[in-house]
């Protein structure tokens, strides 16, 4: 099945609860902001192990996200209890042949798609007292993961526990804080416990390849419906999404939405619908990141005939905190105070222009007033100049490309 995305061991929560999510075509997902500074903080702590803390706060400049908590972080303490670590210790573990490999240390989780199921662990290590393996997973979200409940971290208890060929393995959550403290959850896992685990991975295999199979034959394949399909690269080819498009199909416009009686609907039935709503939304941030991607190397023709492209587009908004004085000077007072109590401190042009109407400068007036207030702002730093992404005629975009 390799042919198929490579399955990683944080995939696992997901395509555990709906297998068909690993089959659909997928589309890559936008890196938040939260992910990035997670990012980050596994790659200071990886250094900071690897090379020592000095290491690391030379490389990782404080003003990347999350490298503020990594410098305040406890070093000693966070690896006290640890002996013979390895950081970003990567897994792979093949399901029919219930056996794991260590494929390497510190890969950048760039993985070779083997058909296996692959993992990497933040760190790994002995337990200095009991000498048991502990496999540690760094989160650094602001909701708590249950290292009891993590598929995720069983997968790396159960990839260590074979490898190493050990009995019981610790599994352990450090949740770091935003202020550099951090706090221990885990649980042991017994070695009974861990070959069951690898048993349902086993299935799950089996339960994929069959999916695969089918959708090849241009079957629609059964999903699942949860909390999982918030994240799913799969949304926009999921049949759950394309099945509530065409059953709302009938209701596009307003004569037909008001003789849809929502008051009919069991509260189950509500609940089921919410839930289909919000995989349509996802699913159209998903095909509107991508259209916005092809559409900014290829032209898209829409109606009229008119030939599209994303450019960038320079605009400018003033400061108004810098501006009113010269509002004040130019036009009164008293418009000064208007926008004051109007706007936030990022006023557009055309407010400022819709004040000056309602003040009763017209025309050539209007105008002129405006190009003095345009002039002032420009000379005395009043001009916020930024550029943004906007549809607009292609050749406009390729000229511009061609500058």
């Amino acid at each position: 099945m390799t042919d198929l995305p490579i399955l990683s061991a944080s995939y696992l929560p997901r395509v555990i609860a709906c297998p068909a999510s690993h089959v659909l075509p997928q589309m890559k997902l936008e890196t938040s902001e939260a992910a990035e500074r997670g990012t980050n903080i596994h790659a200071f702590l990886e250094v900071a192990f690897n090379e020592g803390r000095e290491a690391a706060l030379e490389k990782f400049s404080a003003e990347l996200p999350g490298i503020g908590i990594a410098r305040e972080l406890d070093l000693e303490l966070l690896w006290a209890d640890l002996d013979e670590g390895l950081a970003e210790a990567t897994f792979a573990f093949h399901p029919e042949k219930q056996a794991a490999r260590l494929m390497g240390t510190s890969l950048g989780r760039q993985y070779e798609n083997t058909g296996e199921i692959l993992g990497t662990a933040d760190f790994v290590a002995k337990h200095r007292a009991t000498q048991q393996i502990v496999v540690v997973d760094y989160k650094t979200g602001l909701i708590p993961v249950d290292a009891a409940t993590s598929q995720q971290l069983a997968f790396l208890a159960l990839a260590a526990h074979l490898h190493f060929g050990t009995g019981d393995v610790i599994a352990r959550i450090v949740h770091i804080r935003e202020d550099a403290t951090f706090h221990f959850n885990e649980r042991e896992y017994a070695a009974e416990k861990l070959r069951e685990f690898g048993a349902k991975l086993s299935e799950l295999q089996q339960v994929i390849s069959v999916f695969s199979k089918w959708h090849d034959a241009g079957k629609t394949l059964p999903v699942n419906i949860g909390e999982h399909c918030r994240y799913c690269p799969a949304i926009a080819s999921c049949p759950a999404a394309a099945a509530v498009f065409q059953k709302l199909q009938w209701a596009l416009n307003k004569d037909k939405i008001d003789q849809w009686n929502l008051r009919q609907l069991s509260a189950q039935e509500a609940g089921a619908l919410w839930e289909r709503l919000q995989l349509i939304k996802k699913a159209l941030e998903v095909q509107e990141t991508a259209l916005r991607d092809f559409a900014r190397e290829n032209v898209l023709e829409v109606s009229g005939g008119k030939q599209m492209m994303l450019g960038k587009q320079e605009y400018s908004q003033i400061a108004l905190g810098r501006a009113l004085e010269i509002i004040s000077e130019v036009c009164g007072h008293d418009l000064a105070e208007h926008l004051l109590t109007a706007t936030n401190a990022k006023l557009p042009k055309s407010e400022l222009e819709t004040a000056l109407k309602a003040s009763g400068l017209q025309g050539g007036e209007l105008r002129q007033v405006l190009a003095v207030l345009n002039h002032e702002f420009e000379k005395q730093g009043a001009l916020i100049h930024a550029t943004r992404e906007v549809m607009q005629p292609a050749e406009k975009v390729i000229k511009l490309q061609d500058k």
